[in-house]
């Protein structure tokens, strides 16, 4: 497998210092909150911060995969807000798509971000399908797709497990709707079932490595790890593998990385 590293684990506004020495261990990759790449909204930032980031990542021997965190501080967008909200959501993804697309990278991640509050779980779901059908032709014009992310309940009330993911992308058999799996809300979740992810393998795009807090990985929940790196393992999973952490001491950026890199690329072989 292929593993990159979300830049939630560098500090924010300054991951750049750091792509080099995380080539030297062996990271191939990166996945991107643009929050912690620039400062507010990407309305502010300009072609030509993007492209120096991605040049860096280049040079380095990085390969942008893509986005996530996508709505991280950004309180006046919203998915089941009303219909002047859904409009600016669907018109800050559509630039999400574009900056995705001039990363060089291919996944947008939805996350947190989505709970639907008092809405019943249809009509969040018909204004779903309301958002995909008005963001869809900029996925297919950047080459980007988009990945409902299962979450646990203690993170959102919508989309809590892959069988809900999974309805979604059947709705729209579209190559730029596809899934997003989270070893987190798994173990959160307890809901790991060999069959079901066995459907999914058709629509797997993307994954992400982490433990619940996004502390360092494997220090806790081994069997786990284990199950779900064998599953991937089955269904010869030959794309990124995300390590999904935060930063843990802010004056050694490095160690951490490491210690989560060295258990995942020995488990998730």
């Amino acid at each position: 497998m292929k593993f990159s590293l979300t830049n939630i684990s560098l500090p924010q506004h300054n991951n750049c210092q750091f792509f080099t020495r995380l080539n030297e261990i062996g990271i191939q990759g990166l996945e991107i909150a643009t929050s912690r790449a620039w400062p507010g909204s990407l309305y502010n930032i300009s072609q030509r911060d993007i492209k120096h980031y991605r040049q860096l990542a280049d040079e380095a021997g990085l390969r942008i995969v893509g986005l996530h965190s996508l709505l991280f501080g950004l309180k006046d967008l919203s998915l089941f807000g009303d219909e002047t909200q859904l409009h600016e959501t669907v018109k800050y993804f559509k630039l999400l798509s574009n900056v995705c697309s001039e990363l060089g990278g291919k996944s947008m991640v939805f996350g947190s971000g989505r709970n639907k509050g008092d809405l019943t779980y249809s009509t969040a779901l018909d204004r779903t399908y309301q958002f995909l059908d008005s963001l869809i032709p900029s996925l297919e014009k950047d080459g980007v797709y988009i990945c409902f992310e299962p979450l646990s309940k203690n993170d959102s009330d919508f989309i809590n497990n892959l069988s809900e993911s999974l309805q979604i992308v059947k709705y729209f058999s579209s190559p730029h709707v596809q899934i997003q799996l989270d070893v987190k809300a798994i173990i959160e979740n307890n809901n790991f079932s060999k069959d079901l992810i066995t459907d999914i393998k058709t629509y797997l795009k993307h994954a992400h490595v982490n433990t619940p807090g996004l502390g360092v990985i494997g220090r806790k929940y081994i069997k786990e790890h284990n199950a779900i790196s064998r599953f991937l393992r089955e269904i010869a999973y030959d794309k990124f593998l995300t390590i999904e952490q935060i930063m843990i001491d802010e004056n050694d950026i490095m160690p951490p990385i490491a210690e989560s890199f060295d258990f995942v690329k020995n488990v998730y072989k």
